[in-house]
């Protein structure tokens, strides 16, 4: 008899020093909080059994994330509040459960959902300036190339990639703040670390290269020419 399954979605903040620990340390955290608030999860079949548990995309080290999302599923039913309350007080600081929602049956799984993502990078003050002139003169129509490591043609190798399809806009928000909303897919995930370098050097401000912080705001999917979080996709009437 196949138990029951309550699944749920729920969105989270990783800060601080926490931006700093890997995926699978991530994934081990969440797990012990999770045991130790009670909170029952199903197991996987087979000879090595782990918890159902996923996350969306997941983040480059030391980028902090206001909204993530992970999915589980419980082999007893939560009240959302209550598990929110419950696992909170179980995480370290740097981890706090933000909302839970119910998924219907056959709901698609956040890592499949996601078409794009809102960041805000934080830049270095010394430059604040030169930032609406250097921002202009990067957007204005040159790739964006890095190179980076992929399959082609059946085997692993080094390609060049154009950054500027994947970024839908990019603007000062702020002296020293810049907001990018770009690509944020199974297929296509624009790393803003990437882009920054070639930004800096472009800028000829080398001395700049990984000085900036970066905060992954949430992550949506584009339906009809409007942006709707993951979460917006559960509670939307």
């Amino acid at each position: 008899m196949t138990p029951v399954r309550y699944q749920k979605r729920i969105s989270f903040c990783k800060e601080g020093k926490m931006r700093f620990i890997g995926h699978l340390d991530m994934l081990r955290t969440f797990q012990r909080a999770l045991q130790r608030a009670n909170v029952e999860l199903v197991f996987s079949q087979g000879f090595n059994p782990h918890p159902q548990m996923s996350f969306s995309q997941p983040l480059s080290l030391g980028v902090s994330g206001r909204h993530e999302y992970m999915e589980l599923q419980l082999a007893t039913p939560w009240e959302n509040d209550d598990l929110v309350h419950r696992v909170n007080a179980e995480l370290p600081a740097g981890l706090r459960l933000i909302e839970c929602q119910d998924m219907p049956e056959g709901t698609k799984s956040a890592m499949s959902l996601s078409t794009h993502a809102q960041y805000h990078i934080q830049l270095p003050s010394e430059y604040a300036d030169a930032y609406p002139a250097l921002l202009e003169q990067f957007m204005a129509g040159e790739p964006i190339l890095i190179r980076k490591w992929a399959k082609h043609h059946g085997r692993k190798q080094e390609v060049e990639v154009d950054l500027r399809p994947m970024i839908r806009s990019l603007r000062l928000i702020a002296p020293c703040m810049f907001e990018l909303w770009c690509a944020c897919s199974g297929t296509q995930n624009l790393k803003p670390d990437r882009m920054m370098q070639v930004f800096w050097e472009r800028a000829g401000l080398l001395d700049a290269i990984g000085t900036e912080q970066v905060c992954r705001m949430d992550l949506y999917r584009e339906e009809e020419g409007r942006m709707k979080t993951l979460m917006d996709l559960l509670t939307e009437k």
